[in-house]
């Protein structure tokens, strides 16, 4: 017996698509959603009542990978074989074609993980941007035993049984699954895992620029991701937060850095957006007291011309005392201070 699982949560034509693909090939179908806001949940419920084959369960989503998929693992039945992706990686039609025999293969000689090789696709639209076949196998198909579950966040890593096979080790195959994404989101989920447990191996309470972003966010009353996300899109940033991943944005050499990057990249890509308007604020209100004390205009640039003669000249002046000097500069801040302080209303 073979199921296939898959947590998701707003991914609806993602999921649809690894469903679609892997049902003929499979004799179970394990769909945990998180809390989708999306039509998935009706999607999938009203299919799950058409198709026997398809589970639809709901887990609230907390931050936590492992615990996820662990929520799908508990549908597997023991000693059946599980066959796990993301809503971003797709079988080949060959991968599929060949899970029976890899289940009669892992019958006779005792293997109970395979391991699928990876090629990154980048999408641009409906397009294929670009694609690597990476020197990187994932074990996304094995066999369920009773103390099989998932540990880590968000890297999770596929804990051994405790009373495990001889040859329980992944055995990697020629097979290909494809890891495909948009281009640009990488830096949103790279976000999502920075927040949810640090980003890569590096995780959590090891990695202490994840415990001051977690700081910060508790102070402001953040608690999820989702909570961060939907913050982030408001555009009012906190400063401590800005500061802190400016600290992160070039950082190199250890686990997680890429992650950290993204992080910052995201909260950059929303300032792109933001502070154009902030600009086009400040100068709608510098037009609107201009307008209101337009009689102050002409003294107003007489004395920016003015002062910046003066300032000028004793700069350049030869054989200036430094006390002179010194009168200059103050008599220049002044000028400066008053030029710059807003006109009464």
């Amino acid at each position: 017996m073979i199921s296939f699982c898959q947590m998701t949560m707003n991914r609806l034509s993602e999921t649809k698509h690894c469903v679609e693909k892997c049902l003929p090939y499979v004799d179970k179908v394990i769909i945990v959603d998180g809390g989708s806001i999306d039509d998935t949940v009706f999607y999938f419920r009203n299919w799950s009542q058409q198709e026997p084959k398809i589970e639809f369960y709901i887990h609230p989503w907390r931050d936590q990978f492992s615990e996820q998929r662990n929520n799908y693992i508990r549908y597997v039945p023991d000693h059946t074989w599980a066959l796990v992706a993301d809503p971003d990686e797709w079988f080949e039609d060959r991968t599929l074609e060949k899970l029976k025999k890899l289940t009669e293969l892992g019958d006779q000689k005792g293997y109970t993980m395979f391991g699928f090789q990876c090629r990154s696709v980048t999408m641009k639209g409906p397009e294929r941007a670009w694609e690597h076949v990476d020197d990187y196998w994932k074990g996304l198909f094995f066999k369920k035993f009773p103390s099989t579950k998932y540990v880590g966040n968000p890297h999770e890593t596929l804990l051994k049984p405790e009373q495990r096979p001889p040859n329980y080790a992944m055995v990697k195959t020629d097979l290909i699954y494809e890891h495909v994404k948009q281009e640009n989101v990488i830096w949103h989920r790279g976000a999502r895992n920075m927040f949810a447990g640090g980003g890569g191996p590096n995780l959590g309470k090891k990695n202490p620029r994840w415990i001051r972003l977690r700081e910060v966010c508790n102070e402001l009353g953040i608690k999820s991701w989702h909570e961060f996300d939907r913050y982030l899109l408001k555009g009012n940033i906190s400063d401590h937060i800005k500061n802190i991943m400016y600290e992160f944005k070039d950082l190199d050499g250890w686990d997680g850095s890429s992650e950290h990057r993204e992080l910052y990249k995201l909260i950059a890509n929303f300032a792109e957006v933001v502070v154009p308007f902030m600009a086009a604020g400040f100068i709608l209100m510098a037009i609107i007291i201009m307008i209101i004390n337009y009689d102050r205009v002409p003294e107003m640039f007489g004395i920016i011309f003015k002062s910046a003669s003066a300032f000028s000249l004793s700069r350049f002046a030869v054989g200036s005392s430094a006390s002179t000097k010194r009168g200059w500069v103050a008599k220049a801040r002044a000028i400066a201070t008053r030029c710059c302080s807003p006109p009464l209303i």
